[in-house]
Protein backbone atom coordinates (compact mmCIF):
# COMPACT_ATOMS: atom_id res chain seq x y z
CA UNK A 1 0.00 0.00 0.00
CA UNK A 2 1.29 3.47 -1.07
CA UNK A 3 2.21 5.79 1.77
CA UNK A 4 -0.14 8.73 1.10
CA UNK A 5 -3.01 6.48 0.79
CA UNK A 6 -5.26 5.52 3.57
CA UNK A 7 -6.66 2.24 3.72
CA UNK A 8 -10.90 2.22 4.15
CA UNK A 9 -12.29 1.67 6.55
CA UNK A 10 -15.91 -0.02 7.15
CA UNK A 11 -16.95 1.48 10.45
CA UNK A 12 -20.14 -0.49 10.75
CA UNK A 13 -18.80 -3.91 10.31
CA UNK A 14 -18.11 -3.83 13.95
CA UNK A 15 -21.49 -2.58 15.52
CA UNK A 16 -23.69 -4.59 13.32
CA UNK A 17 -21.78 -8.07 14.14
CA UNK A 18 -22.53 -8.59 17.57
CA UNK A 19 -25.89 -7.53 16.85
CA UNK A 20 -26.04 -9.90 14.23
CA UNK A 21 -24.58 -12.89 15.77
CA UNK A 22 -26.95 -12.46 18.80
CA UNK A 23 -29.72 -12.62 16.60
CA UNK A 24 -28.41 -15.39 14.81
CA UNK A 25 -27.79 -17.39 17.62
CA UNK A 26 -31.10 -16.67 19.35
CA UNK A 27 -32.83 -17.96 16.43
CA UNK A 28 -30.95 -21.06 16.32
CA UNK A 29 -31.70 -22.01 20.22
CA UNK A 30 -34.91 -21.19 19.96
CA UNK A 31 -35.04 -23.10 16.43
CA UNK A 32 -33.49 -26.41 18.53
CA UNK A 33 -34.91 -25.99 21.74
CA UNK A 34 -38.51 -24.58 20.92
CA UNK A 35 -41.67 -27.14 21.11
CA UNK A 36 -43.63 -27.49 17.58
CA UNK A 37 -45.91 -24.59 18.35
CA UNK A 38 -42.63 -22.35 18.63
CA UNK A 39 -41.20 -23.51 15.00
CA UNK A 40 -44.71 -22.97 13.51
CA UNK A 41 -45.41 -19.48 14.68
CA UNK A 42 -41.99 -18.56 13.05
CA UNK A 43 -42.47 -20.25 9.82
CA UNK A 44 -45.94 -18.20 9.27
CA UNK A 45 -44.16 -14.92 10.89
CA UNK A 46 -41.82 -15.86 7.85
CA UNK A 47 -44.32 -16.67 5.12
CA UNK A 48 -46.66 -13.66 6.45
CA UNK A 49 -43.54 -11.12 5.53
CA UNK A 50 -42.72 -12.89 2.47
CA UNK A 51 -46.45 -12.51 1.23
CA UNK A 52 -46.74 -8.92 1.90
CA UNK A 53 -43.18 -8.14 0.58
CA UNK A 54 -44.36 -10.27 -2.74
CA UNK A 55 -47.71 -8.90 -2.86
CA UNK A 56 -47.81 -5.33 -2.20
CA UNK A 57 -51.46 -3.28 -0.71
CA UNK A 58 -52.73 -1.37 -3.85
CA UNK A 59 -56.57 -0.06 -4.30
CA UNK A 60 -58.48 1.89 -6.66
CA UNK A 61 -60.00 4.93 -5.26
CA UNK A 62 -62.65 7.35 -5.58
CA UNK A 63 -63.65 10.60 -4.55
CA UNK A 64 -65.35 11.00 -1.72
CA UNK A 65 -69.07 12.72 -2.24
CA UNK A 66 -68.62 17.17 -1.66
CA UNK A 67 -65.13 16.75 -0.74
CA UNK A 68 -61.74 16.24 -2.60
CA UNK A 69 -60.55 13.83 -0.49
CA UNK A 70 -59.85 10.08 -2.63
CA UNK A 71 -60.11 6.44 -0.78
CA UNK A 72 -60.20 2.87 -1.30
CA UNK A 73 -63.71 2.48 -3.32
CA UNK A 74 -63.94 -1.33 -0.87
CA UNK A 75 -63.16 0.60 2.00
CA UNK A 76 -65.14 3.46 1.48
CA UNK A 77 -68.53 2.26 -0.52
CA UNK A 78 -69.41 5.95 -0.96
CA UNK A 79 -66.66 6.79 -3.44
CA UNK A 80 -66.80 6.82 -6.49
CA UNK A 81 -64.67 6.57 -9.46
CA UNK A 82 -64.24 9.33 -11.37
CA UNK A 83 -65.36 8.58 -14.94
CA UNK A 84 -62.91 8.08 -17.49
CA UNK A 85 -59.71 8.18 -15.43
CA UNK A 86 -59.12 5.54 -13.35
CA UNK A 87 -56.94 6.26 -9.84
CA UNK A 88 -54.62 3.41 -8.16
CA UNK A 89 -52.75 3.54 -5.14
CA UNK A 90 -49.66 1.50 -4.25
CA UNK A 91 -49.15 0.74 -0.45
CA UNK A 92 -45.18 0.06 -0.47
CA UNK A 93 -42.12 -0.13 -1.84
CA UNK A 94 -41.44 -1.53 -5.07
CA UNK A 95 -38.34 -4.12 -5.54
CA UNK A 96 -37.45 -6.26 -7.74
CA UNK A 97 -39.68 -9.21 -6.01
CA UNK A 98 -42.79 -7.54 -6.18
CA UNK A 99 -42.38 -4.88 -9.32
CA UNK A 100 -44.03 -6.96 -12.18
CA UNK A 101 -47.44 -7.90 -9.27
CA UNK A 102 -47.45 -4.21 -9.42
CA UNK A 103 -48.11 -4.15 -12.77
CA UNK A 104 -49.68 -6.94 -13.99
CA UNK A 105 -52.26 -5.36 -11.20
CA UNK A 106 -52.52 -2.03 -12.57
CA UNK A 107 -52.85 -3.75 -15.71
CA UNK A 108 -55.83 -6.27 -14.15
CA UNK A 109 -57.89 -3.36 -12.82
CA UNK A 110 -57.59 -1.24 -16.03
CA UNK A 111 -58.59 -4.37 -18.12
CA UNK A 112 -61.48 -5.53 -15.50
CA UNK A 113 -62.77 -1.42 -15.59
CA UNK A 114 -63.06 -0.83 -19.70
CA UNK A 115 -64.65 -4.68 -19.86
CA UNK A 116 -67.42 -2.93 -17.26
CA UNK A 117 -67.68 -0.06 -18.73
CA UNK A 118 -68.03 -1.44 -21.95
CA UNK A 119 -71.09 -3.62 -20.65
CA UNK A 120 -72.47 -0.19 -19.58
CA UNK A 121 -72.15 2.09 -22.86
CA UNK A 122 -69.38 4.15 -20.79
CA UNK A 123 -67.12 6.03 -22.03
CA UNK A 124 -63.77 4.17 -22.04
CA UNK A 125 -60.32 5.21 -19.64
CA UNK A 126 -58.51 7.89 -21.05
CA UNK A 127 -56.34 8.64 -18.15
CA UNK A 128 -54.68 6.21 -15.49
CA UNK A 129 -53.62 7.90 -11.99
CA UNK A 130 -50.76 6.21 -10.15
CA UNK A 131 -50.62 7.55 -6.42
CA UNK A 132 -47.43 6.37 -4.76
CA UNK A 133 -47.05 9.08 -2.14
CA UNK A 134 -47.02 5.73 0.35
CA UNK A 135 -43.93 4.63 -2.17
CA UNK A 136 -41.04 4.68 -0.21
CA UNK A 137 -38.13 3.37 -2.05
CA UNK A 138 -37.99 2.10 -5.64
CA UNK A 139 -35.04 -0.03 -7.45
CA UNK A 140 -34.24 -0.56 -11.09
CA UNK A 141 -36.61 -3.45 -11.43
CA UNK A 142 -39.29 -1.44 -10.44
CA UNK A 143 -38.56 1.60 -12.57
CA UNK A 144 -38.38 -0.91 -15.74
CA UNK A 145 -41.90 -2.32 -14.90
CA UNK A 146 -43.56 1.63 -14.36
CA UNK A 147 -42.01 2.09 -18.26
CA UNK A 148 -43.33 -1.35 -19.51
CA UNK A 149 -46.89 -0.51 -18.31
CA UNK A 150 -46.27 3.41 -19.35
CA UNK A 151 -45.14 1.92 -23.05
CA UNK A 152 -48.38 -0.64 -22.86
CA UNK A 153 -50.81 2.05 -22.17
CA UNK A 154 -49.42 4.29 -24.11
CA UNK A 155 -49.81 1.52 -27.18
CA UNK A 156 -53.83 1.81 -25.71
CA UNK A 157 -54.05 5.64 -25.75
CA UNK A 158 -54.15 5.76 -22.27
CA UNK A 159 -52.11 9.07 -20.56
CA UNK A 160 -50.39 8.09 -16.86
CA UNK A 161 -49.85 10.36 -14.63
Amino acid sequence: MEQGKKKKKLFWVPAIAPLTSVILSTFFVYITRADKHGVQIVSISFAKILLQVTRPRTAILGKLPRTTVYRNILQYPDATKVPGILIVRVDSAIYFSNSNYVKERILRWLADEEENLKEHSQPRIQYLIVEMSPVTDIDTSGIHALEELFRSLEKRDIKVT
